[in-house]
Order: structure tokens, then C-alpha cells, then sequence
């Protein structure tokens, strides 16, 4: 079990984010319970309890609590980019990117702010700005194979594919169980008719999750990227 006793803020949070990362419902549901318990007035401890409703898909009790963080401690940039991601969730896009840039004026150099307001307009479509928000936050996490996934599709959905597969290549190499950066890399082998490297992708994909079948014979059926 976590020991929480005299480390709230500046543990917490990120702890109960890994937990969330990690699907662990009830361990994230405990860690909230505790943190509360040892001190409500704990922004980090607001945000763990968020986390764990964030977990159950219910955006708006997530950001009571998210904006319970921020009104404990306004200063708190993590608390504002949760807001924003709860936002994102909702598709409420114009209080997602003002949740973000309060979280920039903060803490410019956080990161998971500038992939947030990426993550925003890749949803609008607008890619060219989704672009630049992502190339920035993985100058500031480069060792991220999620942020190398994301522009990769980004730069994928500009027609600009074998930039995507180049930067996909690194979401691989940075985490070769990375199960989303794999299959769109095997899309974009695909629709450049490498198809043995394709295979080789969808082949490792269907040895690491069984129940994925038929993805295999994508790049046979000739489905394009």
C-alpha cells in the first residue's frame, strides 16, 4: 500500500495519475479515499479524487474536484491541464484550450499543457496548429512514445506519411509495447505497400493481444492508411 502520510502535494498527484494511466480502479478509488481523509484541503488529494472519477468516465463530478484544486491552490498547473483534459472529454474544446494556456502562463515548459491544446485542435482538424503544440511538447518529453504517436498521426493526416512513419518509428523503438503506435504504423506501411513490414507489425500485435484477429489481413485486403 502507498504510504501517503506527510507527502500529499507533490506525490499524490502523480501517483494517482499513473494509477489512472494504469486502469487501477480500485487502487486509484483508495489512494483518493486516504489522501481525503489525511487532509481535504489538499489540492493534490482534490486532484487524486478527481483522477478516480476521471477512471469511471464521469467528467463532470472529475472537474468539481479538479476545480476544487484550483481555487485550494490557483497556482497549481497540473490542476488546470486536468481541467482542460476533463474539458477535452466533454468536447467542451474553448474551456479545454483556456484550462490549458492558464496551465502554459504557469509552467510554460509543461508539457502535457502544450499536448493538450495539440490533442484539441487535432480534434478540430486543425493539424497544422496541432502540429506545432505537439512538436513542442516532445522537445520538452522526448522520450514520450505517446507524444511521438500523436504527431505521427497528426503528420499522417496531413498526407505527409513518410514523416509520420519516421516519428511512429520512434514511438516504437521508445516503447516496443506501445499496441496503438504499432498498428498505425502498420496502417501507413500499408497504404505505402510495404506490406511484409505491416505484417510483421500486425503479427506482433496479434501475439501480444489474442483476442485482436482479424487485423492481420488489413494489409492483404488492401485497406489504405
Amino acid at each position: 500500500m502507498f504510504d501517503i502520510a506527510g507527502r500529499l502535494d507533490g506525490t499524490v498527484e502523480f501517483y494517482s495519475t499513473v494509477l489512472w494511466h494504469c486502469k487501477r480502479d480500485f487502487e486509484l478509488s483508495d489512494l483518493a479515499r486516504r489522501a481525503i481523509k489525511v487532509d481535504q484541503r489538499s489540492p493534490a488529494a482534490q486532484l487524486a479524487a478527481g483522477n478516480c472519477f476521471s477512471l469511471q468516465r464521469d467528467p463532470d463530478t472529475a472537474l468539481k474536484f479538479f476545480r476544487r484544486a484550483v481555487k485550494l491552490n490557483p497556482e497549481f498547473a497540473y490542476a488546470h491541464t486536468l481541467c482542460g483534459h476533463e474539458f477535452a472529454m466533454k468536447e467542451d474544446f474553448e474551456s479545454a484550450l483556456t484550462a490549458y494556456r492558464k496551465a502554459l502562463a504557469l509552467n510554460g515548459r509543461h508539457y502535457t499543457a502544450w499536448y493538450g491544446i495539440g490533442h484539441v485542435y487535432l480534434k478540430q482538424e486543425k493539424y497544422g496548429l496541432a502540429e506545432q503544440h505537439f512538436r513542442v511538447a516532445l522537445s520538452l518529453h522526448p522520450e514520450s512514445s505517446s507524444l511521438c504517436y500523436h504527431l505521427g498521426c497528426c503528420l499522417t493526416l496531413q498526407g505527409r506519411k513518410e514523416e509520420g512513419l519516421e516519428i511512429l518509428n520512434d514511438a516504437v523503438r521508445l516503447d516496443p509495447s506501445n499496441p496503438i503506435a504499432r498498428f498505425e504504423r502498420a496502417k501507413i506501411l500499408t497504404g505505402l505497400n510495404q506490406l511484409r513490414e505491416a505484417y510483421e507489425d500486425l503479427s506482433i500485435l496479434v501475439d501480444e493481444l489474442p483476442k485482436v484477429r482479424s487485423p492481420r489481413s488489413a494489409p492483404f485486403r488492401r485497406q489504405g492508411a
